[in-house]
Formats: C-alpha cells, sequence, structure tokens
C-alpha cells in the first residue's frame, strides 16, 4: 500500500511521508520494557497456543491474565508473572550510529540536491548534521494507557445439540500456561 502511494504522491522528507500515510506516527525514542521488566519476570512455560495478554496493577501486586481467542473471557494465572512491580521507568535505548557512514549521506544528499525541493535538501542536510544529538526528554506511556476491567466468563448455552455444543467447547477451550518458579 505504502509503495503503491508513493508512486502517486512525492515525499522527499519524514514529514511529507507522515502526511500521506495519516495514521503514522514518528517514532523518536524507545524503552528498554525488556531490561526494565527482566529483574522482576517469572519464566512463563507451556503456553499451549497464541494469547492474548493482561496485566493488572492490585496495590503492588501484578496480576496476570490470558486468553486465547479474543472472544474468550480472561483466566487469571496461578502464579504471579511478575514478582513485583518494576520501580521508576525503563531507560531510553541510546541509538547506534556507529555503522552510518555519515560522509556518505551527505554525499548522496549533493548528488540528488538538483531533484528535491530547495528547503527539502536543507532538511536533509540539517537532519544528517544533528544525527548525533541525544535527547532523553520522551515519557513513558505506559502509566497513560486506558484500563481495561476483568470480565467474566461467559455462560454456556442451554438445550444446544451435541454437535454444536462440541464445536462451541471447542472454540471456547482455554489455553494452558504455567509460571516457574
Amino acid at each position: 500500500m505504502i509503495s503503491r502511494t508513493l508512486g502517486s504522491k512525492d515525499a522527499e522528507i519524514f514529514e511529507d511521508l507522515l502526511k500521506i500515510l495519516q495514521s503514522a506516527e514518528r517514532v523518536t525514542k524507545i524503552f528498554d520494557v525488556k531490561k526494565w521488566l527482566q529483574p522482576n519476570l517469572n519464566v512463563a512455560q507451556h503456553a499451549t497456543q497464541p494469547l492474548h495478554y493482561k496485566f493488572i496493577n492490585v496495590e503492588g501486586i501484578v496480576k496476570f491474565f490470558y486468553k486465547g481467542y479474543q472472544h474468550q473471557p480472561w483466566t487469571p494465572l496461578v502464579g504471579h508473572f511478575l514478582q513485583k512491580v518494576p520501580e521508576g521507568v525503563p531507560e531510553i535505548v541510546a541509538p547506534d550510529f556507529s555503522k552510518i557512514e555519515i560522509e556518505i549521506f551527505f554525499q548522496n544528499i549533493d548528488a540528488i540536491r538538483l531533484l528535491l525541493k530547495q528547503e527539502n535538501y536543507k532538511k536533509w542536510k540539517d537532519f544528517y548534521e544533528t544525527l548525533m544529538v541525544n535527547e532523553d526528554a520522551s515519557e513513558f506511556p505506559l502509566p497513560l494507557l486506558p484500563k481495561q476491567p476483568i470480565e467474566t466468563a461467559i455462560p454456556k448455552g442451554a438445550g444446544l445439540v451435541p454437535e454444536v455444543r462440541e464445536l462451541l467447547e471447542k472454540e471456547n477451550r482455554q489455553p494452558l500456561v504455567s509460571i516457574l518458579k
């Protein structure tokens, strides 16, 4: 879809691409959530199929819920996925530009400068000149996410023919997960 769209619209700079893609967002910082969680993780094992996960903070204790299909009810996990809620916020992953040869990019931008609008040529030059600047002013978004209530199980239908009941039971079969401490 992106390729097809770019066949009929120009996107010389990131801002142009963001306008074309409409729902896209520029990501400038990445949080190291794995490193932040690692000291507090218990190991989940025996996941029998792909799952949806939900974590709830209840007075400093992390409650873990899972389900198979989207329509299935949330099942609480016996045990805890996290030993405790990690303190603070994850660090921002430091960008690594060691493999980018800035001089080559400058040369490439200079080589195609006549194909670019003058203001876009300048934006590319400015971009490469400021590429090494690392600002750590991002806010960790996890506390800003909406909270979801724990849903109760859907009651099974009564009076169904055995074949339909078997299909429903198969569809609603809950996956299994256990925690290794």
